[in-house]
């Protein structure tokens, strides 16, 4: 079910909250553990039961896996096999959910060939909980874990605020808090539900406006009409504040959710658009993923230990690889390798320099090329085909001799807003800072004034309840989450 949808929202959500509250009065927190880890199998059965198997058995193997690495009974190189095993299995369960269709369409592609490979659904959320699992084994093979007991373990990975689309949760930032199950204050769900309403006032009173406009540009090209340079433009331009206010509705809605139950989630959205360049918009775009590639995968191909070569050459595999992460497709291998290409471009320009430019102007001019860099990259993330992606970028650039065109009524204002809301307006979690609304402040420098700060009074729950209550007619119309089909 979608944190956006009816179902969830009055009838998952209050359940499991009532029952919660209940259950740790009554039994503890431990108990009160329990009953979420089986509200979160409930969560992610409501999709698909059989699938539910999967996440069981997945997260079954793991911590036995886990266990095995970390056991000082045996040898290090026994455990190193194990960990080799283990982490294998991990990929070749993504792989076949994931890719086996990609490889199919493409060796039939190139060659003529169709192997005629079984095809199946993609399981919610299995690229997220396998890079949970992976990062849990690296750590308890390096000896930065302790034995876990079972309950724990399968809180970490299935619990349900995080599990379908992230953030990528950290075993050292989890476990401890699922351990303590401390019971939830009446700040911990005002802050809780604030976030909730904010992020869902996002997604469903912005991105998804701006994603009619979207889909309507990419859609038309897809269905073989040209649009004009306008059009184009429009397209791009709605589905860069699209993405943006999805992402960061949903990972409002999840540190919401995760709150509500006295859990503190780690930052994941912090303010992306507003990164002067390439390399900060990594560390503000979706920033728990970006915590997984640079320990896991970077640090693991040789990180800066070989040389400048090796540094940027391992830095661009990075991002081929998470650019394929998000999809079995060329056009996000595509995306993946032009952010590595854009990466790559400012790490030699800051050498060449000796360091950031410093001024207004050199900041106005970071963020407008870090901005077209972002929009250029996001034409193969969001077109269904790399034919699709030419075609868009021939009539951004009038060569497709389709017109100039002129914007939709209204667009202009829109953009505008949404331009002003990315650039001006601190983050929800500054907004919350002081309550923590997640577990470390992110770099970003806007600030609220005092005033305008939220706390848990009586003037803010008003504002709040009226801002939830506003989205509640548009929630029929509700889509998924970008994120949750990765």
């Amino acid at each position: 079910m979608l944190f956006n949808s009816y179902e969830f929202l009055f009838v998952f959500l209050p359940v499991t909250l009532a029952v919660h509250q209940w259950v740790i009065r009554r039994w503890g927190g431990r108990a009160a553990m329990g009953w979420l880890a089986a509200m979160s199998l409930v969560f992610y059965g409501w999709w698909y039961p059989p699938y539910l198997v999967l996440l069981l058995a997945s997260t079954a193997g793991n911590y036995v896996f886990g266990r095995w690495v970390s056991s000082d009974l045996r040898s290090p190189e026994a455990r190193l096999r194990l960990l080799k095993l283990g982490v294998a299995l991990n990929l070749f369960f993504l792989g076949f959910y994931k890719y086996t269709g990609f490889l199919d369409h493409s060796i039939e592609t190139l060659l003529g060939y169709d192997l005629m490979l079984p095809q199946y659904a993609l399981p919610l959320g299995i690229s997220f909980f396998t890079f949970t699992q992976i990062a849990y084994l690296v750590d308890a093979y390096r000896g930065l874990t302790r034995a876990h007991d079972s309950l724990d373990y399968v809180l970490f990975v299935t619990f349900f605020p995080h599990l379908i689309a992230g953030p990528i949760v950290h075993h050292g930032e989890m476990l401890p808090q699922f351990h303590a199950a401390r019971k939830p204050t009446s700040v911990d769900r005002a802050v809780g539900f604030t976030m909730l309403a904010v992020g869902m006032a996002k997604k469903v009173l912005i991105a998804d406006w701006m994603a009619v406009h979207a889909d309507k540009y990419f859609g038309m090209i897809h269905a073989g009409h040209t649009p004009t340079m306008v059009g184009a433009w429009t397209g791009v331009l709605a589905y860069h504040f699209q993405i943006y206010f999805d992402f960061s509705g949903y990972s409002d809605m999840a540190v919401g959710l995760a709150r509500m139950f006295g859990i503190v989630f780690p930052l994941n959205f912090d303010a992306p658009y507003r990164a002067n360049n390439m390399i900060d918009f990594w560390r503000r775009w979706h920033v728990t993923l970006g915590r997984f590639l640079r320990d896991y995968l970077y640090i693991a191909l040789g990180g800066s230990r070989n040389g400048t070569f090796w540094r940027y050459a391992n830095l661009f595999l990075t991002m081929v690889l998470g650019g394929l992460w998000h999809g079995a497709g060329w056009g996000f291998v595509a995306w993946g390798a032009a952010n590595g290409l854009f990466l790559l471009i400012n790490h030699g320009w800051r050498k060449l320099r000796g360091g950031e430019g410093q001024g207004r102007a050199a900041v106005v001019s970071g963020r407008l090329l870090t901005t077209l860099a972002w929009m250029i990259g996001f034409i193969f993330f969001r077109s269904l085909t790399l034919g699709d992606a030419g075609v868009m970028f021939r009539t951004m650039t009038g060569l497709s001799h389709t017109g100039i065109g002129t914007m939709e009524q209204n667009l202009p204002l829109a953009f505008l807003a949404a331009f002003a809301l990315t650039q001006l307006a601190p983050t929800s979690q500054r907004w919350l800072e002081k309550y923590q609304s997640v577990l470390v402040q992110g770099t970003d420098r806007l600030h609220w004034r005092p005033s305008l700060t939220w706390s848990p009074t009586q003037r803010w729950a008003v504002i709040i309840g009226l801002l939830f209550f506003a989205c509640i007619p548009v929630i029929e119309r509700a889509s998924p989450f970008i994120y949750w089909a990765f």
